[in-house]
C-alpha cells in the first residue's frame, strides 16, 4: 500500500488542497448539502406524523372504551330484567 501510495502523481496533501479550492471556487458546493438542514424542526424529528398516530390511536381507543361500555350496560340491563322476572 505504501507504494502505491508513495507512486500518486500527487501527494494527498495537495490532492485536498486542490479539491477544496475547487469547492470554494464553485461557491461551497451548496447543491450537496443535506436537505435535512433546511426543514423545519417539527418535519425533522417527524413530530407531525408522531401528532397523527397519536391522535389515531387516540381516537381508537375511545371508541372501543364506548364499545365495551355499552356492551357491558346492554348485559346489566339484561341480568337486571332477568333478577325482576
Amino acid at each position: 500500500m505504501s507504494k502505491s501510495v508513495k507512486l500518486l502523481p500527487r501527494p494527498p496533501v495537495k490532492e485536498a488542497a486542490d479539491w477544496m479550492e475547487y469547492a470554494q471556487a464553485q461557491g461551497g458546493l451548496q447543491f450537496l448539502r443535506p436537505r435535512g438542514l433546511d426543514l423545519p424542526f417539527y418535519q425533522l424529528y417527524c413530530l407531525d406524523i408522531m401528532l397523527l398516530a397519536f391522535l389515531i390511536l387516540a381516537a381508537a381507543l375511545f371508541v372501543t372504551r364506548s364499545l365495551i361500555k355499552l356492551v357491558m350496560r346492554s348485559f346489566s340491563e339484561t341480568t337486571k330484567k332477568e333478577k325482576v322476572n
